[in-house]
């Protein structure tokens, strides 16, 4: 609270004026690092709010017990014309010509072959957005909530990133369940629960071998040592049931560039080699505050480092 006092010479028959102010700014560095309910929940953004509110409306479970999603395309979006007698004009013209033209029909046909041998072309494939897949999924997982345990949903809910799972279990029986009730509770909505991997023969063991990973469907799990699975970019040894990764020999050029290179060479999500490479790390932004160029060679002092 303020309050000022105006000193100017009045006739004696007024009083002095006298103003008054509030500020309430003390008050704000007090709320500003507060906690509340909202603070742990996503704040989704204006699109993801539309998308979620378009699948909640429109997703139904077909006669094939599969769930069909409409393509979340943006309301009051611009009608694009249909071009498709365009394009099959074009590709009549396309064929008279190369009818009447051997010689360029052939070099068109090698050409083409060539550009398939080589990976720059294929076949356009289905598109399936990722975005409604995942939606999809957990629209399964809460529909057979009701018939199956709720560890079952919780497992699609908060293990599955994108369509992998990568979860640990106390024992062995605990885990066969738990994939056990998924595997039936997705089975519902036609979707199939397999390429199933474990460090643990009997959970393995506990299914069809056709159901188990790509590189264990004809391993005799009494016999042969488990192999090396990769989950979700990372290499995971089932048989020492450890993380294994896999540094490349090649010998990058010793400058800003190559060393950059290598750092980011090595995937590791969660920071299980950071000790290894955090000297890496270090002369990376050394380097990039002295604004060195990014193939330059670097002196040996730093390649001692």
């Amino acid at each position: 609270m303020v309050r000022e006092k105006i000193d100017s010479p009045v006739p004696p028959h007024t009083s002095p004026c006298v103003s008054h102010a509030a500020n309430e700014a003390d008050s704000l560095d007090r709320n500003v690092f507060q906690r509340t309910q909202c603070n742990d929940q996503f704040g989704l953004s204006i699109e993801d709010e539309l998308f979620l509110d378009l699948m909640d409306k429109d997703v139904y479970m077909d006669e094939a017990n599969c769930w069909v999603a409409p393509l979340p395309f943006r309301p009051n979006r611009p009608r694009l014309p249909n071009n498709r007698q365009h394009a099959v004009n074009r590709l009549a013209s396309l064929r008279r010509m190369l009818e009447k033209k051997h010689a360029m029909k052939e070099h068109f046909f090698n050409f083409m072959q060539a550009m398939f041998d080589a990976d720059h072309a294929e076949p356009a494939p289905v598109l399936s957005p990722q975005q409604v897949a995942i939606y999809g999924l957990r629209k399964a997982a809460l529909h057979g909530e009701k018939e199956h345990s709720s560890e079952a949903r919780q497992f699609v809910m908060r293990i599955f990133y994108v369509d992998d799972g990568l979860s640990s279990f106390p024992t062995d029986e605990k885990a066969i369940a738990i994939l056990k009730s998924t595997k039936e509770m997705l089975a519902e909505s036609s979707i199939k629960l397999h390429k199933i991997a474990s460090n643990s023969r009997t959970v393995m063991d506990a299914f069809p071998p056709e159901e188990r990973a790509k590189n264990l469907v004809d391993l005799e799990l009494n016999v042969d040592p488990l192999p090396l699975q990769c989950s979700l970019g990372l290499t995971w040894n089932l048989q020492s049931h450890t993380f294994t990764f896999r540094v490349s020999r090649e010998k990058k050029p010793f400058t800003r560039r190559g060393i950059l290179s290598t750092v980011n060479g090595l995937f590791d999500p969660l920071g299980y080699v950071a000790p290894v490479i955090i000297q890496g790390k270090a002369l990376v932004r050394e380097l990039s505050a002295e604004q060195a160029e990014w193939d330059a060679p670097l002196p040996a002092l730093k390649e001692k480092q």
